[in-house]
């Protein structure tokens, strides 16, 4: 059974501004994490259960909610900017 995959309103503004190719690969990447969520992902050390995986420039971050069968988008964004 798939997970399914929830976004914080603050990610879903931000990821307005986003070009359309990148939202594209994010969106393939998010499909497949709906499947596997913890193939090639990195937990992040600073933040508590959250994890991390890339997409070309801009990293995903996620918390996986087991019981509910939810991923929890908590932050899209550049590279750069990410962990700020």
């Amino acid at each position: 059974m798939p997970f399914a995959i929830v976004f914080k309103p603050s990610v879903l503004k931000k990821s307005k501004r986003f070009p359309k190719k990148d939202l594209k690969r994010i969106k393939e990447k998010l499909d497949f994490l709906c499947e596997i969520p913890y193939v090639n992902a990195v937990k992040v050390k600073e933040l508590k259960d959250v994890w991390r995986v890339r997409v070309e420039d801009y990293r995903i971050l996620y918390r996986i909610e087991n019981n509910r069968m939810v991923i929890l988008v908590v932050r899209i964004d550049h590279r750069k900017l990410v962990y700020k």
